[in-house]
C-alpha cells in the first residue's frame, strides 16, 4: 500500500504533463489554421465552383382567342466522357441499339487514343428526340451526358411568319412579335 501511495502522485504529475501537451498541440494546430483555411477556400473556389448560365425559357406567344403562335420545346445532344465508363463494350452495345448507330463505331470511341489517354468528351449523336433521349437516361451508364437543346417551334408554320417573327440560335428574337418584345418574351 505504502508503494502505491508513492506512485499516485508521479502518475497524476504525468498524466496532466500527458494533458497539458495534448491541449497545447490542438491549440497550436487551431491556431496554425486560419492562415491555411484562406488557402482551401481559395482551391475549392478554383477547383470546385463553375459557372454556369442557365437560359431562361422563352415565353409563349398566343393569339387573342388563345391559340398557340409560337412555343418552346427541346430536342436532346448526347455526348460521353470515355474515361469514366467502366465496361466499354457493354455500354457500346446498349448506346448503339437505343440510337441504331454501329456499335463498332461507338466502341471505337469510347477507346483510348494511342498514347492511351482517354477523350474529355464525344459527341455521339445530335439532334435525338425526348422519347430517345429518356431510353438513354434508363440505362444508367457513368460519363454518359444528355443536354437539353431550346428548340423554338411554330404551330401555324409560314402562316403566320411575318407577323411572328423568328429566334436564332441565342434565343434572341428577331422582326415581329419576337424582335419587338424579345426582353419580355426572353425571360431573366
Amino acid at each position: 500500500m505504502d508503494v502505491f501511495n508513492k506512485r499516485v502522485p508521479i502518475i497524476l504529475i504525468m498524466l496532466s504533463a500527458l494533458s497539458a501537451i495534448l491541449v497545447g498541440q490542438l491549440l497550436s494546430f487551431q491556431l496554425r489554421l486560419s492562415p491555411s483555411l484562406q488557402e482551401f477556400e481559395q482551391t475549392a473556389n478554383q477547383r470546385g465552383i463553375v459557372t454556369e448560365e442557365v437560359q431562361a425559357d422563352r415565353g409563349q406567344i398566343y393569339d387573342r382567342d388563345g391559340v398557340v403562335l409560337a412555343v418552346n420545346s427541346f430536342q436532346y445532344r448526347v455526348g460521353i466522357s470515355p474515361a469514366l465508363v467502366i465496361d466499354r463494350r457493354e455500354s457500346a452495345l446498349e448506346i448503339a441499339r437505343v440510337l441504331n448507330e454501329d456499335e463498332g463505331d461507338i466502341y471505337r470511341q469510347l477507346q483510348p487514343d494511342v498514347n492511351g489517354a482517354f477523350q474529355q468528351y464525344v459527341m455521339l449523336a445530335s439532334p435525338i428526340d425526348d422519347a430517345t433521349a429518356r431510353q438513354l437516361e434508363d440505362l444508367d451508364i457513368q460519363g454518359l451526358l444528355i443536354e437539353a437543346i431550346p428548340l423554338r417551334s411554330y404551330p401555324q408554320g409560314s402562316l403566320t411568319a411575318q407577323l411572328i417573327g423568328f429566334v436564332n440560335y441565342s434565343e434572341q428574337g428577331f422582326y415581329g412579335i419576337e424582335g419587338r418584345y424579345d426582353r419580355l418574351l426572353s425571360g431573366t
